[in-house]
């Protein structure tokens, strides 16, 4: 499994859009999403907050490679608290 710390500006502690989730993903994603071995994706502590839109946008595009419940048995959501976690999950299977 491999393990991504996702980056931010840490001056943001909400991250929402569709277009940055997408840029995150292009940036820091991409090059290690293969649709067959598991990532482990961890948000650093200082985000608190994470819209729909933002997972919508990370995820576009391994839609592309496999389906939503493949996806879901091959990416884990990390972050610091577990209000957050559970709310990335619901997020991603929205």
């Amino acid at each position: 499994m491999k393990k991504i710390e996702l980056r931010f500006d840490k001056k943001f502690t909400h991250i929402a859009g569709n277009d940055y989730g997408y840029e995150i993903y292009c940036d820091q994603i991409r090059d290690f999403f293969d649709g067959k071995e598991k990532l482990e994706i961890w948000f650093p502590d200082y985000i608190e907050g994470v819209s729909i839109s933002f997972v919508q946008g990370l995820i576009k595009d391994m839609l592309k490679i496999v389906t939503k419940d493949k996806l879901l048995g091959l990416i884990e959501l990390h972050s610091s608290s577990d209000f957050l976690d559970k709310r990335l999950y619901d997020n991603l299977r929205f």
